[in-house]
Protein backbone atom coordinates (compact mmCIF):
# COMPACT_ATOMS: atom_id res chain seq x y z
CA UNK A 1 0.00 0.00 0.00
CA UNK A 2 2.69 2.52 0.80
CA UNK A 3 4.80 1.54 -2.79
CA UNK A 4 1.12 3.06 -4.57
CA UNK A 5 0.94 6.01 -2.13
CA UNK A 6 4.56 6.81 -2.68
CA UNK A 7 4.03 6.60 -6.59
CA UNK A 8 1.09 8.46 -6.21
CA UNK A 9 2.47 11.25 -4.83
CA UNK A 10 5.97 11.47 -6.88
CA UNK A 11 6.41 13.28 -10.47
CA UNK A 12 4.80 11.02 -13.00
CA UNK A 13 7.99 9.32 -15.22
CA UNK A 14 8.29 8.86 -18.73
CA UNK A 15 9.14 4.93 -19.43
CA UNK A 16 10.12 2.74 -22.78
CA UNK A 17 8.99 4.99 -26.29
CA UNK A 18 7.65 7.72 -24.42
CA UNK A 19 10.94 8.78 -22.55
CA UNK A 20 12.56 7.85 -25.93
CA UNK A 21 10.47 10.67 -27.24
CA UNK A 22 10.55 13.46 -24.60
CA UNK A 23 14.67 13.12 -25.26
CA UNK A 24 14.37 13.23 -29.34
CA UNK A 25 11.88 16.77 -28.15
CA UNK A 26 14.54 17.86 -26.11
CA UNK A 27 17.36 17.39 -28.44
CA UNK A 28 15.33 19.19 -30.79
CA UNK A 29 14.75 21.96 -29.04
CA UNK A 30 18.42 22.28 -28.04
CA UNK A 31 18.76 22.28 -31.80
CA UNK A 32 16.69 25.03 -32.32
CA UNK A 33 18.20 27.07 -29.74
CA UNK A 34 21.31 26.33 -31.09
CA UNK A 35 20.00 27.73 -34.53
CA UNK A 36 17.91 30.41 -33.47
CA UNK A 37 21.26 31.83 -31.48
CA UNK A 38 22.83 31.56 -34.91
CA UNK A 39 20.40 33.17 -36.90
CA UNK A 40 20.18 36.11 -34.50
CA UNK A 41 23.70 36.61 -34.79
CA UNK A 42 23.61 36.17 -38.77
CA UNK A 43 20.80 38.68 -38.54
CA UNK A 44 22.81 41.35 -36.31
CA UNK A 45 25.50 40.96 -38.68
CA UNK A 46 23.12 41.95 -41.44
CA UNK A 47 21.14 44.66 -39.75
CA UNK A 48 24.84 46.04 -39.35
CA UNK A 49 26.09 45.87 -42.49
CA UNK A 50 22.69 47.16 -43.80
CA UNK A 51 22.94 50.52 -40.93
CA UNK A 52 26.82 50.73 -42.85
CA UNK A 53 25.29 50.72 -46.41
CA UNK A 54 22.67 53.25 -45.49
CA UNK A 55 25.00 55.62 -43.84
CA UNK A 56 26.81 55.39 -46.95
CA UNK A 57 23.42 55.98 -49.72
CA UNK A 58 23.16 59.07 -47.33
CA UNK A 59 26.64 60.37 -47.60
CA UNK A 60 26.26 60.23 -51.61
CA UNK A 61 22.22 61.78 -51.27
CA UNK A 62 23.79 64.51 -49.62
CA UNK A 63 26.59 64.76 -51.67
CA UNK A 64 24.05 64.67 -54.73
CA UNK A 65 22.08 67.03 -53.09
CA UNK A 66 24.88 69.76 -52.72
CA UNK A 67 25.13 68.70 -56.45
CA UNK A 68 21.61 69.40 -57.35
CA UNK A 69 21.41 72.92 -55.34
CA UNK A 70 24.58 74.31 -57.70
CA UNK A 71 22.50 72.82 -60.81
CA UNK A 72 19.28 74.80 -59.69
CA UNK A 73 21.31 77.55 -59.02
CA UNK A 74 22.58 77.45 -62.79
CA UNK A 75 19.37 76.87 -63.78
CA UNK A 76 17.86 79.97 -62.16
CA UNK A 77 20.92 81.87 -63.40
CA UNK A 78 20.15 81.34 -66.87
CA UNK A 79 15.96 82.18 -66.30
CA UNK A 80 17.41 85.51 -65.07
CA UNK A 81 19.12 85.95 -68.34
CA UNK A 82 16.60 84.39 -70.36
CA UNK A 83 13.90 86.58 -68.59
CA UNK A 84 16.36 89.78 -69.24
CA UNK A 85 16.62 88.94 -73.17
CA UNK A 86 12.90 88.91 -73.23
CA UNK A 87 12.95 92.16 -71.98
CA UNK A 88 15.38 93.46 -74.46
CA UNK A 89 13.14 92.03 -77.27
CA UNK A 90 11.14 94.98 -79.78
CA UNK A 91 7.52 93.81 -79.36
CA UNK A 92 6.66 96.85 -82.27
CA UNK A 93 8.01 94.39 -84.99
CA UNK A 94 5.96 91.57 -83.43
CA UNK A 95 4.00 89.82 -86.08
CA UNK A 96 1.72 87.51 -85.37
CA UNK A 97 -0.96 85.76 -88.38
CA UNK A 98 -4.77 86.45 -88.54
CA UNK A 99 -5.32 82.87 -87.30
CA UNK A 100 -3.46 83.54 -84.10
CA UNK A 101 -5.48 86.90 -83.99
CA UNK A 102 -8.93 84.89 -84.48
CA UNK A 103 -7.15 82.54 -81.76
CA UNK A 104 -6.57 85.48 -79.14
CA UNK A 105 -10.35 87.07 -79.46
CA UNK A 106 -12.21 83.86 -79.21
CA UNK A 107 -10.03 81.60 -77.36
CA UNK A 108 -11.45 78.56 -80.15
Amino acid sequence: AESAAERASAPPSLTGWALVRDEINMKKMEDEDENMAETDEKLSKALAGALEEQDEVEDEYIQYEDESDTEDDAMKNNIVEAQEKLAMIDWSQFQVTSHVCKFLKTGD
